[in-house]
């Protein structure tokens, strides 16, 4: 569109070029700009715009002058102009120029008849195709340009052109004209003729003119000057052709005439440039494809499913193609020939983008976690939902994240995702820290050192530990939340089986054990006595058939014996009772026994050595009587004690009721006859100076 704006200074100064602004705007916006000059004072300056519409329909258009120091402002009127679509046309020539003849197109020379000038003239099947059209080719518009042979104007002119497509052979001037369709070229107005110059008739077809390939196209002019002007116009024509006729309105017979050449405007098929706009996996829509050639611009909008479609007419350009959307990185591509159509599938890069998820553990969602992303200083944090959905949302796109993923009671979850375009990512399986359960193992408020301390998994994984001196164990390592059944175990069979706890937490937890003892229990033979000890403390009272004795010293070859109701763990003592089973139950404590001579083998047993005799006195029994003796190589078991006394005496006996010794006397004067024979307790006969106890007459006698 082209427009001229005229402005005469009324100042009495000049108007400076750069003083102002001359502005052409079409629908509102500025399109144009004219470039400035100094304007006299009472001078005029006219201002050419010009500008390229870029869409078909309605455009309001007016030019203004602005001072571009106070602001003052002239405007035109406004004016309404159309914009046709645009339209793919290419020219073709039909007939070669033989010589120039009048009368062939538009009878001008009589457009002052009272009826006008008339021509009737058609182009054969034979002559449009040797000429190149084809069958399918559509004619959008049609053109003849002839030579004035005067110099003149012809008033109140009115020209007209009908087209049609008809059968040659039965063709017949000014018949048929019902078929054809009339477009008003001139409708009243001045022309202006130019000897020897260019007279140039366009006429754009409203509807294009479909050649079917096997029938002839018939033009039918008339032209009348309502002033009774009339001008002589030669057009080309082609000799070989002779299918024009011509008369004037008021004639009653045509007359023929060589067929003139008329130039084409065939419509061409656009081109197009398409494909799909996509970021990452996702369609774009809405994004805006342009194809730019100067002040040439095509442009369309993808759909839902981001595909386009730009149809391109003027296809001998070369164009810069660029795809824009909201959210989105511009593409630019330089270069692009339309000459075929071409496809192109974009990818865009978001300028932001939103990284959305869940977080879980074991299949349920984790509320409250929170969710970052960081690069350098980019930063962007989000908080998980009751369901465990996050979404981080504006970041910036194109970059590689450091995905990190924070919660309570929960180990931080790190990984790295490079983000291009909106991403959901796989759900977050966060997992819990291992845990430690830990404990003491105690009998009452002792503490059980060698326990073994076993858990079993559902899977039946198992693992044990041993209690430390302090009774404590402790499983590290244990995964959170799962289920361990926890019990202690005896090795040594002294203490029951603790109950099996079921142990699942997800932090560090602590689980005691109480073992009760197991009762144990003391044989007594037909003797009635036995030495014996404990790695336990021990209680008798609940026992009172059976009496437990210390040695407390030896008194001429007899042991002191005192009963005890209780005594410490490895104690040595002296039992009495009947023959049979008793059953004792271990205490934590007793009171100390003072001053006794057992030593306890509750550890070890004990065998008597040379240098022991004399010092080691084990219990010995007889047919007659219970004492201790001191000889090398006996041996005192395990669990039993020995008494620790040194004496030169053959034998320590039991005193007191307690033993229940009988027949074992101190010898009196006269009490052992030296005329019969007195043994040791060895067998060996011995004589008056032996001291201690013999034996005369199956009676022990301790002689001193």
């Amino acid at each position: 569109y082209e427009a001229q704006l005229t402005v005469k200074n009324l100042n009495t100064e000049a108007e400076a070029a750069g003083s102002y602004a001359v502005t052409l705007f079409a629908n509102g916006d500025s399109v144009a700009a004219a470039q400035t000059a100094d304007i006299a004072a009472g001078a005029e300056q006219t201002f050419d715009l010009a500008y390229t519409p870029h869409a078909a329909g309605l455009v309001k258009v007016y030019a203004q002058l602005k001072n571009l120091t106070d602001g003052y402002t002239l405007a035109t009127d406004t004016v309404d102009v159309t914009v046709a679509e645009e339209k793919a046309v290419s020219e073709l020539v039909i007939g070669a120029e033989s010589s120039k003849e009048g009368n062939e197109v538009f009878y001008l020379n009589y457009a002052d008849n009272a009826q006008g000038g008339l021509c009737d003239f058609i182009y054969t099947p034979e002559m449009l195709t040797q000429f190149g059209l084809k069958a399918g080719d559509k004619i959008a518009g049609v053109s003849f340009t002839g030579v004035p042979s005067s110099t003149k104007t012809v008033k109140q002119l009115h020209q007209t052109l009908a087209y049609g497509l008809v059968d040659a052979d039965s063709y017949v001037a000014g018949e048929g004209l019902d078929a054809l369709t009339t477009v008003t070229l001139i409708d009243g107005d001045d022309v202006d003729f130019t000897d020897g110059g260019e007279f140039v008739t366009n006429a754009t077809l409203p509807e294009a003119l479909v050649w079917d390939g096997t029938s002839a196209i018939r033009f039918y002019t008339y032209v009348k000057s309502d002033a009774g002007n009339y001008v002589n116009v030669k057009y080309p024509v082609d000799a070989n052709y002779s299918t024009a006729n011509y008369k004037s309105g008021t004639g009653s017979s045509w007359s023929s005439k060589y067929t003139p050449v008329v130039t084409f405007s065939i419509q061409k098929e656009p081109t197009a440039i398409t494909g799909v706009v996509t970021s990452g996996d996702a369609a774009v829509a809405d994004a805006t494809v342009t194809l730019t050639s100067d002040d040439v611009i095509y442009s369309g909008k993808t759909d839902a499913e981001g595909a386009y479609d730009v149809p391109v007419i003027q296809t001998d350009k070369t164009y810069t193609l660029t795809v824009s959307a909201e959210g989105y990185e511009p593409y630019t591509e330089e270069g692009v020939s339309l000459a075929d159509s071409v496809v192109r599938n974009i990818t865009l890069k978001k300028t932001t983008a939103t990284v959305a998820g869940t977080v879980v553990y074991r299949d349920a969602p984790v509320a409250g976690a929170t969710v970052s992303l960081t690069s350098g200083e980019l930063s962007y944090t989000a908080t998980t939902t009751d369901e465990g959905v996050y979404s981080v949302a504006d970041i910036k796109a194109g970059v590689a994240y450091e995905v990190k993923v924070e919660a309570d009671k929960f180990n931080t979850y790190a990984d790295s995702v490079f983000v291009e375009t909106d991403t959901t990512l796989a759900a977050i399986e966060l997992s819990k820290p291992d845990v430690k359960v830990y404990g003491q193992v105690k009998w009452g408020d002792t503490p059980l050192e060698g326990v073994l301390v076993e858990y079993t998994t559902v899977d039946n994984v198992k693992d044990s530990v041993f209690t430390d001196a302090e009774g404590r164990y402790a499983f590290a390592d244990l995964k959170a939340d799962s289920t361990y059944a926890i019990c202690a175990v005896d090795t040594t069979g002294e203490f029951y089986l603790s109950d099996t706890v079921s142990v699942n937490t997800d932090v560090d937890a602590g689980h005691d054990f109480a073992l009760a003892i197991k009762p144990i229990t003391v044989t007594i033979d037909k003797t009635g006595y036995a030495t014996f000890s404990y790695k336990r403390a021990l209680n008798f009272a609940d026992v009172p058939d059976l009496k437990a004795y210390a040695v407390t010293g030896v008194t001429e070859g007899v042991a002191d014996l005192s009963q005890v109701a209780e005594a410490p763990a490895g104690t040595g003592l002296l039992l009495q009772a009947a023959e049979g089973t008793y059953t004792l139950t271990p205490v934590e404590t007793a009171a100390a026994v003072e001053g006794n001579l057992l030593v306890a083998t509750d550890e070890a047993a004990f065998t008597v050595s040379a240098d022991s005799v004399g010092k080691a006195w084990t219990l010995t029994t007889d047919e007659y009587n219970t004492y201790f003796t001191s000889v090398e190589g006996a041996v005192v078991p395990q669990g039993a004690a020995y008494l620790q006394y040194e004496s030169a005496e053959p034998a320590i006996f039991l005193s007191g009721e307690a033993a229940g010794i009988q027949g074992v006397s101190t010898a009196a004067k006269g009490a052992v006859d030296y005329t019969k024979p007195v043994y040791n307790l060895a067998g060996q006969q011995v004589g008056k100076s032996y001291k201690g106890v013999v034996i005369q007459n199956g009676k022990k006698v301790i002689v001193k």
